[in-house]
């Protein structure tokens, strides 16, 4: 007897997946966003001692909240606040794609030195997101209405 074709479909077995062995990281991931912890680390990985470091944290997050509670007795930002805002966040970008670029050129690893292939590897890292960032910095840049200088 033929069948109906109405039999239950074949199962198709898939291959099991293999993990891929995850890349040793060399440094701690960032950590989240904390809008009052305002201190640049590119500043803060000077501090070697981890108190210093954190009372500057700490301060950070006392004169954040200053500027919240009593921002209300200083003048008026000088525009609409995203406007502001993002002009700061392309200056620290800048500032950041400038750390990141002296990262890759002040170090002069010799690349066939085979010991320091992973800091080499780094520092070209370093120069390829410096030049992304800066690319963020002038497309907030030019998005951004021209600033008034207040010259006659």
């Amino acid at each position: 007897m033929r069948s109906s074709g109405k039999s239950t479909p074949r199962r198709h077995r898939r291959k099991p997946r293999i993990p891929k062995p995850k890349q040793q990281q060399l440094v701690p991931p960032p950590r989240e966003y904390q809008e009052s912890d305002g201190w640049r680390r590119t500043l803060l990985y000077r501090v070697t001692k981890p108190q210093e470091r954190d009372a500057l944290i700490q301060l950070s997050k006392m004169l954040d909240r200053l500027l919240l509670e009593e921002g209300s007795f200083w003048r008026e930002l000088r525009g609409p606040s995203p406007e502001v805002e993002l002009s700061a966040a392309a200056a620290d970008l800048v500032h950041l794609g400038g750390f990141l670029r002296l990262l890759s050129v002040e170090h002069g690893f010799d690349p066939t030195d085979e010991g320091d292939r992973p800091k080499v590897r780094l520092c070209k890292l370093a120069g390829r997101q410096a030049v992304k960032l800066l690319r963020v910095a002038d497309a907030i840049g030019a998005a951004l209405p021209p600033q008034e200088t207040g010259a006659a």
